[in-house]
């Protein structure tokens, strides 16, 4: 190199600064390690041969570490992505892992819970609705009841004004083969195969006794039709001795359903024999519920 040619001293100079400061990407903030103090031409040009020989002399160490900073900064940028890859890969292999068995059993259990929580709400569901139809159907029930009560009531009430004593004793004229035929027991009734039935007597007549028939009927019109009953069947000591407590336990009460039969026009014993069970209260054993009945024997 001639020292004596500026243009030559100037690009040697310019290729010396090039290589021991060469250019970094702008966006690394970090500086290069450098020890020498010249970091322009003009400081170059005006170095002494001393010192352009001391930088001489260091410049292959700086160069050294420059390369070994920028291998670091080329590792680090390749290997960035990948780090980044498989933290990404492995929170999804993560959230896609299968549940453990105690979490899967703990699943199971809550939806077992949920379950018979749910079927127990329906239920209770259920239960109140067939509670509230069964409430509805007493009231109605009851409603029907209640009007025909007042039915009765009324029309009793008729009987006992209308009824005469000349009615009854035609009433039992008219119908008197079928009270023999109840007596003989060819004309079906509840309380005749009753009284006959073997059995406990006395338990069976006190059954009997509290089938009894008084009301609707006025006390005018009971002794009536007692005394024509009594002119009838009772009319000696001796069927009186032999007939009286089936008379008054089976065939009287027989003869009384007959009458208010014919007195409201009713198709049936039975239809009058239930009016005047609803009307006392109590039930009177119609044909078909009393026929194999054993209870009271």
């Amino acid at each position: 190199m001639d020292h004596e040619n500026p243009s030559e001293v100037t690009d040697f100079i310019d290729d010396l600064h090039h290589s021991l400061f060469p250019q970094h990407d702008a966006n690394d903030n970090r500086e290069l390690p450098m020890q020498s103090t010249l970091k322009s031409n003009e400081d170059l040009i005006s170095a002494s041969p001393a010192e352009i020989d001391s930088l001489l002399n260091n410049s292959s160490s700086t160069l050294r570490r420059s390369q070994r900073v920028r291998k670091k900064k080329e590792i680090f940028d390749n290997s960035e992505p990948k780090r980044k890859k498989r933290t990404v890969s492995k929170s999804v292999s993560d959230l896609l892992k299968p549940c453990s068995k105690e979490s899967k059993e703990k699943e199971a259990r809550e939806q077992r819970e949920h379950e018979e929580r749910m079927k127990r709400i329906q239920d209770h569901e259920e239960e109140m609705a067939n509670l509230d139809a069964e409430v509805i159907s007493f009231r109605e029930k009851l409603k029907q009841q209640r009007s025909l009560a007042d039915k009765l009531q009324a029309d009793h009430v008729r009987m006992r004004e209308e009824l005469s004593g000349q009615a009854i004793k035609l009433i039992i004229k008219d119908n008197l083969e079928k009270f023999k035929s109840i007596k003989l027991g060819s004309e079906y009734s509840w309380r005749h195969n009753m009284f006959f039935e073997e059995g406990n007597r006395a338990v069976k007549e006190r059954h009997l006794l509290t089938r009894m028939i008084a009301d609707p009927f006025s006390d005018e019109q009971l002794e009536i039709s007692y005394n024509e009953v009594r002119r009838i069947w009772l009319n000696t000591p001796e069927e009186q001795l032999q007939n009286s407590r089936y008379i008054d336990l089976v065939l009287y009460p027989e003869i009384l359903i007959i009458i208010y039969q014919c007195f409201f026009q009713l198709e049936s014993k039975s239809e009058a024999e239930a009016r005047l069970s609803n009307y006392m209260g109590s039930l009177i054993p119609d044909a078909e519920s009393s026929k194999d009945s054993d209870i009271f024997l």
